[in-house]
This record gives C-alpha cells, sequence and structure tokens, in this order.
C-alpha cells in the first residue's frame, strides 16, 4: 500500500488570509508566484532581525544571527534554515565570515568549486554531498544517495566499501588518492547532519513570502498571524506587540464592527470577537448576522432582543461588555455588565410573545416587552481604568485601551536603564547550559552580566524551592514593549516578596541575560512605583512651547500645585527655536510639589503624555 505522510502548515493559512485582507483593504492582487525575490523592504527586515511572526525565522536566537548574516538574497535565507539545527550551527560564524569576506573561501578541491560556490565553500545540504560524489568520483545520483545514506546512518561496513569505490573513481579523474580520502571524510562529517536542499529551499519561499507581506502590507499581514493565534494568548501578545512596535493602531473588539478574526480598518487593525475568552464561533456568527440584519446596535436590550439566545448566552454578553466589546451602546461597561441579566430575560419575554403573536398595542408605560420602551439601565459608578484594564487582560491576554504603567510613564521613563522589548539593549544572548544558576556564582549571579533597571507589571508569580531547600520566586512583569522575567533568590526574596503581588506595578533592578529569547532579571531590588515616586523624584519638568499656552491652562496647573504642595521642584523647559539651544529652563519659585496621582493625572491631560518628565535619582 502507498503510505503518504501530509504536513499541514498554519503560514499558509496565514498568508491565504492576507492575500484577502490586501485584496479588501487596498484592491490588490497578489499572486505569491510572481513576486519579486530581491525586494530590498523584506531583505531590509530580515537584516534587522525583524522576523517576529516569520515562519522558520522567529526565534531570538535566529533573528540575532540574521543581523549579524545581513542576507541579501534567497540562497542566504536557505543556507540559515538548513544551518540553524544542532550540529551544523556551529559553522554559521564560518559562513558569515565568509559572506563578508572576514574569512577566505576555501573549496576541498577546485572541481568542486561550482557544487560548494553558493555555500562558499562549506557542504550545508545533503544534495552537495551527492553532487561531489558525482562530480569527483563519477557516481550516478542513485550510487550518491546510496552513500549519503550510509554515511548518515553512520553504517561503518557500507561506509569502507563506499570509500573504496570513492576513492578508485576520484583517482581515474586525476585526483590523488590522499586528496580523495580527505574529500571522503569531509562528506562523511557533513552528511552527518547535512540538511535537504529542497525542504530549505521551500521552507525559505515561504518565509520570503510571508517577509514580503509584512514589509509591504504590515496590518493586513499582522492581522492575519493575529487570527492564526488567537487560541494562543502568548503567542497572540508577541505578534500584537510586534505591530505596536511597528506604530499600528490596533482597535478594540467591537460589536458592531469586529468580524470573528482581525480585520484592517483604515491601515489599523481591528480586533476579532474570536480573541475574546468565553465567547464561542456560534455566538460570534449569530451576533454578525443579527448585526448584517437589523444595522448597528445601539442599545443593549436592542441587541438582545434581536439575538438567537439560545446561542448567544449570558456569559457570551457578560465577557464582550468586560472587555469593551459593547462600548459603542449606551451605558458604561459596569453598567452594561449589571444589565446582562435584566437584558436577556427582557429579551426573553419580548421573543416569547413575539412568538406566540401576542404583542400589545397599548402598553402601560412600564418598559415591558410590548410597549416598545426599554428599561432603564442600572444606576451604578464606572470602573476605575485599572479595572478596565485588568478586564482586558483577563479576557484578550493583554490590555487594549491603554497600559497600567501608563499611570507611572514619566517614572519609567526616567528610572528604567531598558525595556523589555528591546533584546538590543540587553546585549547578546547567553547560553543557556552556561547560566543557568550552577556556573559556580553564588546564588545564580555573575558578574559578567549587566545590571539593568525595568518598569512594569507583574502579571504572574510563582514561588518554589530549590534543590538546595532555598525559597526562590519567579515572576513575570510587563512593561510597554514586552515581558521578562523577575528570578528573585533567597538572598533578596525576604526583602521584596512584599511586592511580588499580580498587579504591583514596580522597578525592579538586577543582572540580565537573555535565555531561549526572554529576558530574564536576576533581582536585587523590587521596588513599588508608588515608593520610586515617593522616595526617587526630584523634580517635575513641563515641556511646554513659547507662545502656546494658554492662560486657562496655567490657571489649572496653579490649582494643582496649591493642592498639591509638597518636596520637588518644578520647572518648565520652554521650547523655542530661536534659542541657542532650542529651549530654556525655567524653574518655579513659587511652588514645590509632591507628585500625587493627582497631580501627575493633571498634568498629563494639561501639557500631554510626552509632556511632562521626571528627574530623580537613580
Amino acid at each position: 500500500l502507498l503510505k503518504m505522510d501530509f504536513l499541514g502548515l498554519s503560514t499558509l493559512t496565514v498568508l491565504n488570509d492576507a492575500l484577502a485582507l490586501i485584496e479588501e483593504n487596498h484592491g490588490v492582487a497578489i499572486d505569491l508566484d510572481a513576486i519579486p525575490l530581491d525586494d530590498a523592504k523584506t531583505f531590509a527586515f530580515f537584516q534587522r532581525g525583524d522576523t517576529v511572526a516569520i515562519f522558520q525565522f522567529e526565534s531570538e536566537g535566529m533573528r540575532e544571527w540574521m543581523r549579524k548574516l545581513r542576507p541579501t538574497c534567497l540562497d542566504d535565507l536557505i543556507a540559515m534554515n538548513a544551518l540553524y539545527r544542532p550540529g551544523p550551527m556551529d559553522l554559521i560564524p564560518n559562513y558569515i565570515d565568509r559572506k563578508h569576506g572576514r574569512e577566505k573561501v576555501e573549496f576541498p578541491h577546485a572541481m568542486l568549486e561550482p557544487v560548494l560556490r553558493k555555500t562558499y565553500g562549506i557542504p550545508v545540504y545533503q544534495e552537495q554531498v551527492m553532487q561531489m560524489a558525482q562530480v569527483m568520483a563519477g557516481f550516478s545520483l542513485g550510487q550518491a544517495d546510496i552513500l549519503r545514506r550510509s554515511m548518515g546512518k553512520k553504517d561503518q561496513a557500507k561506509m569502507d566499501q563506499q570509500r573504496v569505490l570513492f576513492v578508485k573513481g576520484a583517482q581515474e579523474r586525476g585526483v590523488d588518492e590522499k586528496t580523495a580520502n580527505e574529500v571522503f571524510d569531509l562528506m562523511a562529517k557533513f552528511a552527518g547532519y547535512g540538511f535537504n536542499l529542497a525542504h530549505a529551499a521551500a521552507y525559505s519561499l515561504v518565509a520570503y513570502q510571508t517577509a514580503y507581506l509584512k514589509a509591504n502590507y504590515p496590518a493586513a499581514f499582522l492581522a492575519a498571524a493575529m487570527t492564526n493565534e488567537m487560541g494562543d494568548t502568548k503567542k497572540l501578545s508577541v505578534v500584537i506587540e510586534e505591530a505596536r512596535r511597528m506604530g499600528l493602531e490596533l482597535l478594540p473588539p467591537c460589536i458592531n464592527r469586529s468580524q470573528a478574526h482581525f480585520t484592517v480598518e483604515e491601515g489599523k487593525i481591528r480586533f476579532g470577537l474570536g480573541a475574546v475568552k468565553g465567547v464561542g464561533l456560534g455566538a460570534i456568527e449569530a451576533l454578525v448576522a443579527a448585526r448584517a440584519q437589523h444595522g448597528p446596535f445601539t442599545t443593549l436590550f436592542g441587541l438582545t432582543r434581536e439575538l438567537d439566545l439560545r446561542i448567544v448566552g449570558k456569559k457570551a454578553l457578560e465577557s464582550l461588555a468586560r472587555v469593551g466589546a459593547l462600548d459603542d451602546l449606551e451605558g458604561h461597561r459596569a453598567q452594561l455588565v449589571e444589565a446582562i441579566d435584566p437584558a436577556v430575560q427582557e429579551a426573553q419575554r419580548f421573543q416569547d410573545e413575539k412568538l406566540r403573536n401576542q404583542m400589545n398595542m397599548f402598553g402601560d408605560g412600564s418598559g415591558s416587552p410590548g410597549t416598545g420602551l426599554e428599561p432603564n439601565l442600572p444606576i451604578v459608578d464606572p470602573w476605575p481604568r485599572a479595572r478596565l484594564l485588568k478586564e482586558e487582560r483577563e479576557l484578550i491576554g493583554v490590555y487594549v485601551s491603554g497600559h497600567p504603567l501608563d499611570a507611572y510613564r514619566p517614572e519609567a521613563t526616567a528610572f528604567a536603564t531598558a525595556r523589555l522589548g528591546d533584546r538590543d539593549a540587553f546585549g547578546t544572548p547567553q547560553d543557556e547550559a552556561a547560566h543557568d544558576g550552577r556556573n559556580g556564582h553564588r546564588n545564580g549571579y555573575g558578574p559578567q552580566k549587566p545590571v539593568h533597571a525595568v518598569c512594569g507589571i507583574i502579571t504572574d508569580v510563582q514561588r518554589r524551592t530549590t534543590r538546595t531547600g532555598k525559597p526562590i520566586a519567579f515572576a513575570t512583569i510587563e512593561d510597554f514593549t514586552g515581558q521578562g522575567e523577575l528570578v528573585c533568590f533567597a538572598s533578596v526574596l525576604d526583602k521584596v516578596q512584599n511586592y511580588l503581588k499580580v498587579d504591583e506595578i514596580v522597578l525592579a533592578r538586577g543582572e540580565v541575560e537573555l535565555r531561549g529569547g526572554s529576558v530574564k532579571v536576576l533581582t536585587r531590588d523590587v521596588i513599588p512605583m508608588w515608593k520610586v515616586r515617593e522616595q526617587l523624584v526630584r523634580a517635575i519638568v513641563l515641556r511646554i512651547e513659547a507662545g502656546r499656552v494658554e492662560l486657562q491652562a496655567l490657571e489649572k496647573l496653579r490649582e494643582l500645585c496649591d493642592a498639591n504642595r509638597g518636596r520637588c521642584r518644578l520647572y518648565f523647559d520652554v521650547l523655542d527655536p530661536d534659542l541657542p539651544e532650542g529651549r530654556q529652563r525655567i524653574r518655579s519659585r513659587t511652588y514645590v510639589v509632591d507628585p500625587t496621582p493627582e497631580l501627575m493625572q493633571g498634568v498629563t491631560r494639561l501639557f500631554g503624555r510626552d509632556n511632562v518628565l521626571i528627574e530623580g535619582e537613580a
């Protein structure tokens, strides 16, 4: 019987979805088989290591090699695809140095130059081993494949037989016995882990097509990639971070605009309803169908009356309300969540009466189903911003309408020495085996690791015990750009454990290392941001443009300063292109202030988030 092995690639679905979004939003039908294979924007992405969500090239290690290789053609991508695996990985530095002329390109024999020219004299592929046997020893391709298999399986008896045939064939072509044996040994070394060229080329072509769409149609491509990762919150958050890093705006899920999948609206990415936990595909299809039939919804009661509540249940509606997908409707999120039960009950009565054809023509004005009036929304206080963001993260896995760190953005800018998403700021990834806490340094710390301060919100805490019985804690920390991990050994755990709590916003200092593509901070200290603001801030700086400050804004600033007197100096950086340095700093002689949340929020509203700066002691 014929055995067939089918390999499914989710990347092909991403490409297909991206092409549909491109045609829908740009009116361009792209044939991936016809795209140019020398697109400068595409290779620029590879050269910078901007390969998040790029098939086969998205790991942190591969991204680092891409930055060093600076590929210029498809052959470079094919070679890296083959080399980036155990064994051949040792040859990557040689390949890169030979490409850039730092190492001389040498060939085992002049007659093998046509076979090894594209890989700078280094045998990389199984097909090259077969071609070397064909060119130097006159093997047929069938014989060469037998040789390759015997080398790959390290079948010594067959290899000995093949060596005799290879040396004899090489001598008949003018190659001396010593050189023939050396080439055979070289082939045996590479055949043991050589990769299949056809496989590497096919995968690299798909990778190039993926990068081409990302480089030229980023919103459509990343929307398709997000749709593909909707079932994996961690992977979805990585793609979302990449979209934000590229400057793409993400629009929240919306009952009146979102589809099940992520879509593109005027160059912006709209969240898909399928990304919301607790909302199944059947419920989404019912919502979209009701919207298509009845138009945009304006009230919760109007929405529930038109839905099949056997498909769209209370749990789904509550999830949509909590995450902000119902923000188009009348009322705020707290009201909408509280109104789910009465809205569903009212809709069920409405639908039952409609089904029995017993709708009242003359209601009593109480808002019952027969009157056409709707009940009032419950009177409850709006959720604070922290609650809104927490609900978004819980139901989508990411913050949509902001970030908890926004309240401390000036402090984060002033005191953090690196951002978690900026891997380059932390140096070169360390070898995992050498930095696992067992390298001879007490508690895993070592003087060779750079020390950094990072600001972020703690999203998860795990407490464990080491093999020696000492306590250790691992905390996931997230800033505006990405995630990292705080590793707290016993020597610091007693001092910081009160601040290792989910939703705590902190400044963490420690030795930083990159392992497996993630940032790990071997923590020396953890300080909550409220304490940073209280203890480390020495001055607040407001940037203003000369001649463009309204008197009303200054009056409101005066009120804020009067209400929040303290010990911090207040400066104004007046921006004026006519000044020698483009600005002049003026110190307030009237006020010293306390950087309370009220003051910081107030000056941010008055002057803009990017114009409020902090100076202090790190």
